[in-house]
Parts: C-alpha cells; structure tokens; sequence
C-alpha cells in the first residue's frame, strides 16, 4: 500500500514497522519506527516510551559520555620549581564524563506538554535540574513557563540584553504569524534580522563583555610598561 503527498512517498509495509521515505534535495533518507503500543517501547534516537495512557504519556531519553584516559607509563617523575624530583602517578581507566536525562510527555491533553532535564558533569562536579510546561493553542501561540539554566560568565548588563532581546524576539515572531497585514510582517521580519544581528553586538561591547575586557588587559599592559620605563630611567 502506498500512499502520496506531494514530494513525500509513505510505504507501509509490514504491521510491525512503518518505513517512510522522504525525498530531499539529495538522495533519500529512511526513517524506520517499530511500532508497539505496549508500554516500554524503544525508538532509535528518540528515547524510551515508559507510560503511555489516555491521561498523559511519559518519555525518557538518555545522553552520556565516558572517556578512557592513558598517561602510562604511570611510573614517571617530574620537577618541580626547586628542581626537585616528584613522582608522577599516571591514570589508566575509563572515567564517566557527563549524563543528560530527559523527561518529556503530555499531561490530560497532548496540548499541555512538559520537559523535565537533569544535567551533570562529574568532571567539574556540577549538576542541573530545569525544564517547562507549555501549553499550545495553535500552531502559531504557544505560552511556556519554566526554569532554565543558568548561563555563567554573563555580566548583569548581557544578561539584561539577552532578556530584552528575548522579549523582543517573541513579540516579533507573533506580529509575523498573527498579522494578517504583509507590511506589518515585512516589518517584523526586517525588526528580527536587525535583532539577530544586533543583540551579538551589544553583547560584544557592554560592560564586562570581550571588548571591555580587552580594553582592560591592554590598560594594564601598558601601565606595567610606563612602570618599566619609569624605574629605567
């Protein structure tokens, strides 16, 4: 049985499995999904279905990393700033670097979804929890509200900039998939561009960004010369 949709060829085959065919600008690319309305089922790259009820669904998806770490052979020596001798211990082993889990599904209704993420890095000894519920009208408004993590070695000033152009960005997008008027689109779409590019920018120059930062490493490269230049005289 085939089935036809524009550029898009659907060929259901057997009842277990459901290979889809979608043509691209080059080649094809083949998605096959096993089909099992039993709790637990496993799709490739898209997690583990744990619950699936008419009440609300439950998905969990899993991202990891291990590294193997070789500094044999592990009986070396080294100096230290007296010129010393030490004794270096080398490592050998495999180590666990990192772990994301997701948690993500619908509750009462497939419009009202959630996304639940525990992040941690073993390494650094650093550890997150975050995640929102939404809930979608349409395919053009949707309203979210969540925590998100926290993005170190911002200043108080990037992280206004990053807030305001994140406002400003949503409001945009609405007035293009609202209006219903194509100047107004027009002018939304050039007003987002200008803040794509803008926002890096401000972001570049405010205050404890990489130019101020810059600008202070310079002045003080020169103050440590003008001193070097005062005591040979």
């Amino acid at each position: 049985m085939a089935k036809k949709t524009g550029a898009v060829l659907m060929n259901l085959g057997s009842p277990d499995s459901t290979e889809v065919s979608i043509l691209i600008k080059r080649g094809l690319i083949k998605d096959t999904a096993y089909q099992n309305y039993a709790s637990g089922e496993f799709t490739p790259g898209r997690g583990f279905d744990m619950v699936r009820t008419k009440g609300g669904t439950l998905n969990i998806s899993i991202y990891a990393i291990a590294r193997y770490l070789n500094q044999m052979p592990g009986h070396q020596t080294w100096q230290d700033h007296l010129g010393r001798d030490r004794d270096f211990v080398g490592r050998n082993d495999f180590f666990w670097h990192r772990t994301m889990i997701w948690f993500s599904g619908w509750l009462g209704t497939p419009k009202l979804t959630y996304v639940a993420t525990v992040w941690t890095v073993f390494t650094t000894q650093q550890a997150l929890i975050y995640g929102n519920i939404a809930y979608k009208f349409d395919k053009h408004f949707q309203v979210a509200i969540g925590v998100g993590p926290n993005i170190s070695g911002l200043s108080r000033t990037q992280s206004q900039i990053l807030t305001y152009a994140g406002l400003a960005a949503v409001i945009l997008l609405i007035a293009m998939n609202m209006s219903k008027g194509q100047m107004v689109r027009l002018l939304a779409t050039w007003c987002l561009l200008m803040l794509a590019i803008g926002t890096p920018v401000l972001l570049y120059i405010s205050d404890d960004g990489p130019a101020d930062v810059m600008k202070s490493k310079a002045n003080a490269i020169q103050s440590k010369q003008e001193e070097r230049l005062k005591q040979a005289q």
